[in-house]
């Protein structure tokens, strides 16, 4: 699943989940704004929430049905 997601685009993802970085750290690390780390981060978990609904979701409901 992470595999479709660019990380290079996602970078700020990447440091907030896999590495724990605060929204500071990230903001130091990538030399852009707080507010622009935000929008990033927000459109990542975003991303991310199209792509589980798209393979999680459909193998759920083939495993427990739905009515």
């Amino acid at each position: 699943m992470l595999q479709t997601i660019n990380m290079n685009k996602y970078q700020h993802f990447f440091y907030d989940y896999f590495k724990e970085l605060s929204l500071k750290e990230i903001v130091e690390v990538t030399s852009m704004s707080e507010a622009n780390v935000k929008v990033k981060l927000h459109r990542a978990r975003k991303k991310l929430l199209s792509i589980v609904k798209k393979t999680v979701e459909p193998e759920l409901i083939n495993h427990y049905g739905r009515k």
